[in-house]
């Protein structure tokens, strides 16, 4: 049996119908890397939340919306984004439940800015107004293609993932908030050269992983995309297959 993965998705409204949405890159990234897909629509229901964990073996918690500024117990900033407080809400819950049963964590983009707010850190609402020297990291490009390098730390299970790249990546970049203040139990493990941080890692839980860029866009133009997908799955099998 393949590891079960839950999938945030994305909250939207079309033609005054709203719709729970999930880019194919998604799936496709944990079908590609040996996992079974399934979509967690958002609900504030702890018995739902808690049934949603019951079924899977690992949480992808996926891009999208800007984090609400009320989260960050902040004034809103001009900058910020399209917002979803129920999918922040949601999500919140979800993370702290994964997190007490030291379910396998994974996030992109957005997914790195919910980790760190769930675990009690800070963020930028807009990295352009807020961080002295911030290069471009949201331009109009193919997010299939490299834009920038990111550095990682080395003896971090990014760089170990990653072993062949002498701890310089390139990556994708869609983004104008980040993580400010890593939470407590996190490390960077990840930066741009402007200082912005691109991945942190778990210190307490067997495997929270979250980066700033999109690997489910690179996976399927570049072999080495998929290898964070790899890990991942890895580390749910062996959620699936622990001793209980």
């Amino acid at each position: 049996m393949k590891p079960k993965i839950g999938i945030t998705c994305y909250m939207d409204t079309v033609s005054n119908v709203k719709y729970n949405m999930l880019s194919t890159f998604n799936t496709n990234a944990i079908l590609k890397a040996g996992g079974s897909p399934v979509i967690f629509p958002a609900s504030s229901d702890d018995e739902v939340i808690s049934n949603y964990l019951d079924m899977v073996d690992g949480v992808y918690f996926t891009g999208g919306e800007d984090i609400s500024p009320i989260l960050l117990n902040e004034e809103p900033s001009p900058y910020i984004g399209k917002l979803s407080y129920d999918r922040d809400i949601f999500e919140i819950k979800l993370f702290k439940e994964a997190a007490k049963r030291d379910i396998p964590i994974l996030g992109v983009c957005r997914g790195i800015q919910l980790i760190n707010i769930a675990a009690g850190g800070k963020n930028y609402q807009d990295i352009y107004k807020e961080h002295e020297g911030a290069s471009y990291h949201n331009p109009k490009a193919d997010m299939q293609d490299y834009f920038h390098n990111v550095y990682l730390e080395k003896g971090s299970i990014i760089s170990e993932i990653y072993k062949d790249f002498n701890n310089r990546l390139m990556v994708n970049s869609s983004h104008h908030q980040a993580v400010k203040i890593p939470a407590e139990g996190f490390k960077v493990t990840g930066r741009a050269k402007d200082n912005i941080i691109e991945c942190i890692e778990s210190t307490k839980n067997t495997f929270i992983l979250a980066t700033q860029w999109h690997p489910e866009y690179l996976q399927e133009k570049h072999e080495e995309g998929i290898l964070i997908y790899e890990r991942f799955i890895q580390e749910a099998e062996k959620y699936r297959t622990r001793d209980v």
